[in-house]
């Protein structure tokens, strides 16, 4: 499933000085946001997130590098991977591996990815 692997500490971009941050996390659109916390100010946000992730990936790793942390929201960014390349799935999969991620959190928000849209389109 893509180049996908979660540090084995996790290494925020901003330092997590308490529970309630907004928590950004997903594949490497995230991962790469190198200005996230500048960028999201006044809200404390922070980023936990990997190049090449899937859903459910995130959902696998989720009580490692999201559920300690408390977030007051989840925002995710991913499924694009989950749609593309010799590892793709079906849709039905990634809205069911989407179901049971939203399942652990009371406000997760999805960051929609229109860069792959055409080729899932055009299955």
């Amino acid at each position: 499933m893509g180049n996908f692997k979660f540090p084995a500490t996790r290494g925020p971009t901003a330092p997590i000085r308490q529970a309630g941050l907004y928590l950004f996390t997903g594949s490497s659109s995230i991962r790469y946001w190198r200005t996230l916390s500048d960028d999201m100010k006044p809200l404390d946000a922070s980023i936990a997130a990997s190049g090449g992730s899937q859903i459910a990936q995130v959902n696998q790793y989720a009580a490692r590098i999201v559920i300690p942390y408390r977030p007051r929201a989840v925002v995710l960014y991913a499924g694009d991977n989950d749609l593309s390349g010799p590892w793709s799935k079906s849709p039905e999969t990634v809205q069911a591996d989407f179901a049971r991620l939203s399942e652990s959190f009371t406000r997760l928000f999805l960051i929609p990815g229109l860069l792959r849209f055409d080729a899932v389109r055009a299955r």
